[in-house]
């Protein structure tokens, strides 16, 4: 008996050690989808570029004035790209449907629709806060900082024009990406020279 509850526990932990290994191959694999998705998918390149011009400006004027902070009127500019994605994306979901009648693509295109609704719900709730200065000023700076609106714009373009799934890997990939995207641009902060005036 002993020696059976033995096997069965080795042959447990090498079935979860292969569906480990899998999981991780499956969120390399979707982060892999979601880097390449403007290569993949040329027709967001026309959406995608701005933001990413965008954010390596940003990225590159904080890290040259350190000493500068994001600001209201800054914080709601960036806010309002994530409510201007969300238009492009219904334009993509309505055009890219095979019916005309409103009720026929919403239900034809849930996933896509919510994801929408997402990145608009946000996008506006960020705006109306910062604009009447309701949220509190270190999290509305947070949430509208460059990184963060671009990446959830970036992220609500790929799951629309690709079809990637919305599902736990994607999610873990996009974190990934995140962190990622982090350490690169404090790379680039530290080597990067400070103005003379600060």
């Amino acid at each position: 008996m002993a020696l059976n509850e033995t096997i069965g526990i080795i042959n447990a932990t090498m079935a979860g050690e292969e569906i480990a290994a899998e999981g991780g191959n499956l969120i390399i694999s979707r982060f892999v989808e979601l880097v390449t998705a403007p290569y993949h998918h040329p027709e967001m390149i026309w959406i995608v570029l701005p933001l990413v011009i965008g954010l390596f400006l940003m990225q590159l004027y904080f890290g040259r004035y350190k000493k500068e902070e994001l600001g209201w009127n800054t914080a709601v500019g960036n806010s309002m790209a994530l409510v201007f994605v969300s238009v492009d994306l219904i334009r993509r979901i309505y055009t890219t449907s095979a019916s005309r009648e409103i009720l026929d693509i919403i239900f034809s295109n849930l996933r896509e629709i919510l994801v929408v609704f997402f990145v608009a719900l946000w996008g506006s709730w960020l705006v109306f806060g910062e604009f009447f200065h309701l949220l509190p000023k270190r999290f509305a700076f947070l949430m509208s900082s460059s990184l963060p609106t671009t990446l959830i714009a970036y992220l609500g373009i790929v799951l629309i024009y690709t079809r990637i799934p919305l599902d736990l890997s994607t999610l873990i990939a996009a974190v990934m990406l995140f962190l990622i995207l982090i350490v690169f641009f404090g790379i680039i902060h530290f080597l990067e020279p400070i103005a003379l005036k600060e």
